[in-house]
Order: C-alpha cells, then structure tokens, then sequence
C-alpha cells in the first residue's frame, strides 16, 4: 500500500471504505474503536468538596508564609535603618529634619494613621470590591 496520511486514513476508516489489512491500518481501527467508546468512571459526589477544600488549604499555606516573609523583611529593614544610623552617625538637627525633632508626636500620629489606612483599605475595601 502507498504510504498514506493519517487524516486521510482516518477519513478512509471512519467512512468504513475498505482498506488492505496492514498492520497500521488495523492499528488505527482499534485506535478509532477505542476512542468511540466511553470510558466508565464517576466521580465521588463530594468531589468539588474536596478540590475547594485542597485549594483553600493551599491558599491559607501561602498567605501564611507570605505574611512571616512580610514580617522577615520589615525586621531586615529596620536592622539596617538602625545599622545605617549608627555607622552614619545621623543627627536630626541638620537642614529638613530640624522638622521632625520639633514635632514627634505629629511624626507617630502621621505613621499610624497610613498603618491605619492601609488596614481599612485591606478588610473592607477590596473585600468589596471583588464581589
């Protein structure tokens, strides 16, 4: 038999044409016959259950390991903010941060109140938002 291709050798197979018995036509008839059928399978009625389920799980793992890595690098950062102030010798006193020295408490209030902020934005905002 000419070497035939194998859309054309299926469409021969499908259509039922008659064909020689070579081993690759015979191969691509069980092939077809196996691929007509149905396989048998059910799934568990609590499939979806435990897919969520796994999901979540994996959902609160990241978020958890996300947040010590937040954490990690807010700690580094405030190690090397205190090393770079002590090997700088740095003095609040000179040109803009003369400002800061005078008014402390409007320093802490502006820094809790962004912390505050972002709080709100995260629990109630964006929750809102994805609906």
């Amino acid at each position: 038999m000419k070497e035939m291709k194998d859309e054309d050798l299926q469409h021969k197979i499908e259509q039922g044409d008659a064909l020689d018995t070579s081993v690759e036509v015979e191969a691509y008839r069980k092939v077809f016959s196996s691929l007509q059928r149905e396989p048998d399978f059910t799934l568990h009625s609590s499939f979806e259950d435990l897919v969520i389920q796994r999901i979540a799980a994996r959902h609160a793992m990241e978020s958890s390991r996300d947040g010590w890595w937040f954490l990690g690098g807010i700690l580094l950062f405030i190690i090397g903010l205190v090393v770079a102030i002590v090997l700088i010798d740095f003095k609040p006193d000179v040109g803009v941060y003369s400002f800061l020295k005078g008014y402390p408490g409007l320093v802490i209030f502006a820094f809790v109140f962004i912390l505050i902020l972002n709080f709100i934005d995260r629990k109630f905002i964006r929750n809102v938002s994805h609906l």
